[in-house]
């Protein structure tokens, strides 16, 4: 039994979250082909690819919580409503 154990926690160390929980990890993630488009345009395609997100359109110069969430992409547009950053997940 405690071989078995110190076999798990290994796996675990050395594996990818992919390989071991079967999912992708969005950390990190950047979307640099979305600048330039629409906040609206942005979003509904990110939403398109990657269902599990939240996705938040935020105008340039608003407060929002500093808090990091790998479920959540927020797109940051210009006064022209125009992705003026490549979104990234946090």
């Amino acid at each position: 039994m405690r071989f078995h154990n110190l076999f798990l926690a290994l796996l675990l160390l050395i594996s990818s979250p992919s390989m071991v929980f079967g999912f992708q990890s969005m950390e990190g993630k950047l979307w640099p082909d979305l600048v330039g488009m629409s906040g609206e345009e942005a979003k509904a395609k990110l939403e398109e690819e990657h269902p599990g997100l939240t996705v938040q359109v935020i105008p340039e110069g608003s407060m929002m919580t500093m808090d990091y969430r790998t479920d959540r992409v927020r797109i940051m547009v210009d006064g022209e409503n125009k992705v003026n950053a490549a979104p990234r997940v946090g």
